[in-house]
């Protein structure tokens, strides 16, 4: 398997130039993931869902990074590489027939619920697309053990395997004071075991930010 980062020689002035930034409003370019959760609003009831996100800012960083209410602080840029969407599905045990558990939760968000995103940026709409685009950044990996015996199984599950999601390259650029919101909408169908279920939508790419 190739490195991630390159091993580069430097010389002291190069190392020195690379820490030392010519003005305190000079900019750098780091990795940047936006992620914003929801942990009340996706739960089996009789109504359709348009659930908002990166709306406002959450004081428990566990959950959402957004520094400012549906924008980014001056001077910062995000260049859009890609959205995902994580359901935040935790493992369960359960009987094995009828199914149930978190493959079932997503299946039905998914699927029965039929889930579309729409991203909105200074009142213009990218969108509506099927959340099955928007793929999960991870989740558990491990051993499943079951008997038969006992009829019984323990599931974990993701919303896809990470590849990028909604794959945007740069298209989409977000500009420092200019309203977004990520939106999450679904038919009333939805049916849950794990209710309410957390969701936590990223935006993802380069973000350019004051050195200083």
């Amino acid at each position: 398997m190739s490195p991630r980062f390159a091993i580069e020689p430097r010389t002291a002035d190069e190392l020195a130039a690379m820490v030392t930034p010519k003005s305190g409003t000079d900019l750098e370019a780091l990795p940047w993931i936006l992620y914003d959760t929801n942990t009340t609003s996706f739960a089996t009831a009789a109504a359709a869902l348009d659930v908002v996100f990166f709306s406002a800012v959450n004081v428990d960083k566990t959950l959402s990074n957004l520094e400012a209410p549906g924008q980014l602080p001056v001077p910062q840029v995000l260049e859009v590489a890609g959205m995902t969407v994580d359901i935040l599905a935790t493992a369960q045990a359960q009987a094995a027939l009828p199914l149930a558990g978190p493959i079932a939760d997503i299946d039905s968000i998914l699927k029965t619920g039929r889930a579309v995103v729409r991203f909105t940026l200074s009142n213009k709409s990218y969108g509506i697309f099927p959340l099955t685009c928007f793929h999960a950044t991870g989740g558990a990996v491990g051993v499943l053990q079951s008997t038969t015996a006992a009829g019984s199984a323990d599931s974990s599950a993701n919303n896809g395997i990470f590849d990028g999601g909604w794959w945007v390259d740069g298209a989409i650029i977000i500009p420092s004071q200019q309203q977004f919101v990520f939106e999450i909408l679904t038919t009333p169908a939805i049916s849950l075991s794990q209710t309410p279920m957390p969701v936590r939508p990223g935006i993802w790419g380069p973000i350019h930010r004051r050195v200083l």
